[in-house]
């Protein structure tokens, strides 16, 4: 009978790969230190490598919880640290916590419902009737900032049956190129904007990992800055592509139009959702505004004081104390419930714990770095060192754990500063971080490109590695050639 059963076989299957994938991580962690100490490394530095690198590999093929647990236990295990140290640096850091509030922050928007309505407000823009291009550009969009002001995953739940239900009435067949465009669009969209925040979900893993270990500053205002304009560039260069290199029709869409989505309209918003994204807009300015303030005004002081895991309190606070139908605006445990991811929670604490013990002097990994990578690395123009980075990053995301890939970068990139006087180290970060979420070629490459690749009612393989591929190559020149000089005058 079981085997007559493709549900029980497919769970048998996973089951048994993510064993031995499990196998393979944990075997690695434990024997790989066994090993002749290699070159400069110390015999701490061979326990500290090979559980950060068992990590991430069990990061990208199994879950983050239970490997982040055992990389922080055999980190104690190995003489680096005391346990209680250990746990103390990795779940008692600022960034740790902020990470479990935000989260659910930024997630009572999509709660309350409010992402119908900012979904709606794009679709009803005049510029879009009888202009097809112009019409996907504005649904774009509107993927990337729902997904930035919430999740991913709101994006795409709200917006591909949208795009299914306008391509059903434009009468576009399945197999013509300009369906599986939109589906297509609408994730890439969403992925550019995974990053649009550095105090929100996996990218805080990466620039919070960064600041700890390298001691510079993130300015938030230039950061955002950044990210919305490089993604935008890239949109542009996507829309460019699909006309003229892919010539995809779109004369279906000739007679779109605004009214064919205001046909069913939405109640008047409710002042919960009004709320919620008045103070979603007020935390994202209350955070940008010391990078922008005049340092003198006790208002910067106050808020340089408070610090964004102090901002966000306050927000969390308000919120909770405010009464709406007897209520807490904000029900901190049912919302908490719904969205706090506990793998990105646990992986931000091994990540930065990891990381900080890899840059340790007393491994010498570092130093063992800087001489396997010479070759490669050293001593060649800046721009041939950052896009070897991006590169490496561009590559390794599509096959595993995007934080996790970024994050073993920025030892790298510290240990080669200092034959770079002219590098920019903050700029060569960011840049990093913002290409590790060009993952979009696998299914491996992150949880939403394994929804994308699941759809095949939506859209075929072939079509996302059609679109796909030359979207990674451009992104990949734009950012070492355009996007890092960009970076260099925002940081």
């Amino acid at each position: 009978m079981l085997k007559n059963n493709p549900g029980v076989e497919g769970k048998k299957s996973s089951l048994n790969i993510a064993t031995v994938h499990s196998i393979i991580g944990i075997a690695f962690m434990v024997l790989f230190p066994l090993l002749d100490p290699i070159g400069p490394i110390t015999e701490i530095g061979m326990h500290v490598l090979a559980i950060f690198v068992g990590m991430v590999y069990l990061w990208s093929t199994v879950n983050s919880i239970w490997p982040s647990l055992l990389g922080l236990f055999l980190l104690a295990m190995s003489g680096f640290d005391t346990i209680k140290n250990v746990a103390l640096g990795a779940f008692g850091n600022e960034v740790v916590v902020l990470v479990m509030i935000s989260m659910v922050l930024f997630a009572a928007v999509e709660y309350a419902g409010c992402t119908q309505y900012l979904a709606r407000w794009f679709l009803t823009r005049k510029v879009i009737n009888g202009k097809p291009y112009t019409f996907l550009s504005v649904f774009f969009l509107a993927s990337f900032f729902l997904a930035g002001l919430t999740s991913p995953l709101a994006s795409l739940l709200i917006l591909w049956p949208i795009a299914v239900e306008f391509l059903h009435e434009f009468k576009v067949d399945k197999k013509h190129p300009a369906y599986a465009f939109t589906i297509f669009g609408v994730y890439l969209s969403a992925t550019f904007a995974q990053p649009m925040f550095p105090f929100k979900g996996a990218a805080l893993a990466i620039t919070g990992t960064f600041q700890k270990i390298s001691g510079f500053q993130v300015n938030y205002v230039s950061y955002v800055s950044y990210n919305i304009l490089m993604s935008l560039a890239m949109l542009v260069v996507l829309m460019l592509v699909a006309k003229f290199v892919f010539r995809i029709d779109l004369s279906n869409f000739k007679n779109v139009n605004i009214e064919q989505f205001k046909k069913n309209p939405l109640p008047p918003m409710n002042t919960q959702q009004k709320l919620f994204l008045g103070s979603i807009v007020a935390y994202i300015i209350l955070l940008m505004a010391p990078s922008v303030l005049p340092k003198a005004w006790a208002f910067t002081a106050i808020l340089n004081k408070m610090g964004t895991l102090g901002v966000t309190f306050i927000c969390v606070i308000v919120l909770m104390v405010i009464q709406i139908a007897g209520k807490p605006a904000l029900p901190y445990k049912e919302v908490a419930a719904k969205s706090l991811s506990w793998d990105i929670y646990f992986l931000v604490a091994a990540a930065m714990y990891g990381a900080d013990a890899v840059s340790n002097d007393k491994t010498g990994i570092k130093t063992w770095l800087i001489e396997i990578l010479q070759p490669l690395l050293g001593d060649k123009p800046e721009l041939v060192f950052v896009g070897l980075l991006l590169l490496f990053v561009l590559i390794t995301t599509n096959f595993a754990n995007n934080a996790g890939m970024a994050i073993i970068l920025l030892p790298i990139l510290l240990a080669f500063a200092d034959q770079y006087p002219g590098l920019n180290v903050v700029a060569a970060a960011m840049t990093i971080t913002m290409t590790a979420f060009f993952a979009i070629l696998t299914p491996a490459a992150s949880p939403y490109a394994g929804m994308m690749h699941a759809r095949k009612d939506l859209i075929e393989f072939k079509h996302i590695l059609k679109f796909g591929f030359p979207i990674c190559i451009a992104g990949w020149v734009i950012y070492t050639f355009v996007g890092y000089q960009i970076a260099k005058l925002l940081f």
